[in-house]
């Protein structure tokens, strides 16, 4: 029996192609690679195959979710940093020294 592309790969794929269109595109390519294999008879190869591109799946999320979450410190600090600063040097010069 043919493996199919399993679930947790085609979620893989998911999240880490945004692109319909090309998430399509790499969905049908990696199924049809499985088909390739399969055809040709090596089917420890199809195991070893998905094995393969779960892993760098599982990868290229973790790159894509460390990106996103630096890009959010970075806003936060970039856009929160100088309003904080603001608000405390208005803070001071409101107080007159005593």
């Amino acid at each position: 029996m043919k493996p199919e592309l399993p679930k947790d790969v085609r979620e893989l794929i998911y999240q880490a192609i945004n692109h319909p269109g090309k998430r399509s595109d790499a969905i049908r390519a990696v199924e049809a690679h499985i088909d390739y294999l399969y055809s040709q008879g090596r089917f420890a190869d199809c195991e070893d195959y998905i094995t393969d591109e779960r892993q760098q799946l599982l990868r290229e999320v973790a790159a894509i979710s460390s990106e996103k979450k630096r890009a959010s410190f970075s806003f936060v600090v970039k856009t929160l940093g100088p309003l904080l600063i603001a608000g405390i040097v208005q803070l001071a010069t409101h107080f007159p020294n005593a």
